[in-house]
């Protein structure tokens, strides 16, 4: 079968730079697209691609919608996981592939890089949250390993060093780690590419090990992963037994898709990233402790499509 095919291009600004171990993040940019079919249903998507997770730009994924010519034929890209993504999830609500669901799931908030972090979590505590993301190996090690002490055993912590660590730094922060209370994973100690160097760690430590950047090509990883469905390019659930699933910073209209996947996850999800950007009328879903899956439809979704 074949769709008509228009998209638009999105820049939302940072309300701050998300800082990491890569750097500062200042404009996230993607594609919004909408499908119609031959009786006049639509469905919509979102490609939201980020390169150092190893998709696809967001210039190829612009030309390979510029190619299609406002006509697409069905077929899944290859080689393309964001596109996959977003033209799989405007197919599947068109063909009621996504049932009517009414789930709440817990989802974690993510904190600032820094020692803004600890007056951050006092606010996300007091909001309901039990659950956080810490942004490290941005500065010196000795500071933010006392912040580290700070914020563990206030709630469940999971610290994100985004690639930023070599693996003796990786070794010195998780036997510091395996000191404090309430850790659940260091993730993505090294860079993009080296996780199996990382496969001894999990048998070491007490503090697993969780891989991000690599998630999509370490499929054997026998400890977490943290599963971005929006850059993953499926459509369906991972075969992982312990996915943590996460938002790649799209607006409700990929989020939507990837939250109902996100149901087949034990642990709190990583959702919490409303409040990253300003208002501007992408994001619908709850910025709360808990987060509503099937509150966003068709609708809906046409209304942030008529808003970028």
């Amino acid at each position: 079968m074949n769709y008509s095919l228009q998209y638009k291009v999105y820049r939302r600004p940072f309300q701050n730079a998300l800082e990491t171990a890569r750097g500062p993040w200042h404009i996230r940019k993607g594609i919004v697209l909408q499908l119609e079919d031959a009786q006049g249903n639509i469905g919509f998507g979102e490609i939201a691609p980020i390169e150092d997770f190893g998709t696809e730009s967001l210039a190829d994924a612009e030309a390979f919608l510029k190619n299609l010519q406002g006509m697409w034929d069905g077929k899944i890209p290859e080689g393309l996981p964001c596109c996959a993504f977003g033209l799989g999830c405007a197919k599947g609500w068109i063909n009621d592939r996504f049932s009517t669901i009414n789930a709440t799931l817990e989802t974690a908030a993510l904190l600032p890089a820094g020692e803004r972090a600890v007056a951050v979590m006092d606010e996300k505590l007091a909001a309901g949250f039990r659950t956080f993301k810490w942004k490290m190996g941005v500065g010196d090690p000795d500071s933010e390993k006392k912040i580290a002490a700070t914020l563990a055993g206030r709630g469940t912590l999971r610290l994100d060093a985004n690639g930023g660590l070599e693996i003796e730094q990786a070794k010195d922060w998780l036997g510091f780690l395996d000191t404090l209370p309430g850790v659940e994973y260091l993730e993505q100690p090294l860079p993009r590419g080296r996780w199996r160097e990382c496969l001894p760690l999990n048998g070491q430590f007490k503090t697993p090990v969780a891989l991000d950047e690599d998630a999509a090509d370490a499929h054997d990883w026998p400890g977490p992963l943290v599963i971005k469905p929006a850059l993953d390019g499926n459509i369906t659930a991972t075969s992982n037994r312990d996915p943590i699933y996460s938002s790649a910073l799209e607006t409700s209209i990929g989020r939507e898709a990837a939250l109902r996947l996100a149901m087949k996850s034990a642990r709190a999800i990583g959702f919490g990233v409303s409040e990253l950007f300003p208002e501007d009328g992408l994001d619908l879903h709850d910025a709360g402790p808990r987060i509503k899956v099937g509150t966003i439809g068709t609708s809906e979704m046409q209304e942030i499509w008529e808003r970028i």
